[in-house]
């Protein structure tokens, strides 16, 4: 029930958001500039990288290889091979979530997320309930954020706290 109440809570904001965007069109556009600092940082272009919890690291999963970026020069620090994921790149095999502690990769195959430490040692495995969409993983305020695909008509976001 709780994930239930969650997930139209925060589709609720969304709506209000957009909506009062739409009636505000000049709250839609900045007039200042913006300056693209890193383009074409890593290889494959739809993964969905995370921050760490400090905000110095830059993390890109492709398919069990995690790669670990200075956020603020972009410079390459390690790769670090086997994380489990999903088997394709719409089943989690790009997705990546960090706190201050922990790195989460998840499988959409098994509804499975994992929970390594920042050394790669698998910690926990959680399995969830609801969520399909593999490039969705995320964390904020200690919790995991999952969506489920709405192919091509509203999804629905799933908060678990692990």
């Amino acid at each position: 029930m709780k994930l239930r109440v969650l997930s139209i809570i925060c589709l609720f904001f969304i709506w209000l958001g957009l909506d009062a965007q739409m009636h505000q069109p000049d709250r839609l556009f900045s007039e200042g500039t913006i300056e693209v600092v890193f383009e074409e940082l890593y290889e494959n272009g739809q993964s969905s990288p995370a921050l760490s919890g400090n905000g110095k690291s830059l993390y890109v999963l492709d398919k069990g290889e995690l790669s670990i970026y200075k956020f603020a020069t972009g410079e390459l620090v390690k790769k670090v091979k086997g994380y489990f994921c999903g088997p394709e790149l719409s089943k989690g095999a790009t997705a990546v979530a960090a706190d201050n502690k922990n790195i989460y990769t998840w499988n959409t195959n098994i509804m499975l997320v994992y929970k390594y430490d920042k050394k790669a040692n698998l910690i926990d495995k959680y399995h969830i309930n609801n969520g399909n969409y593999g490039f969705s993983l995320s964390y904020a305020n200690g919790m995991i954020f999952v969506s489920k695909d709405g192919d091509s008509r509203s999804g629905a976001w799933f908060g678990y706290r692990l």
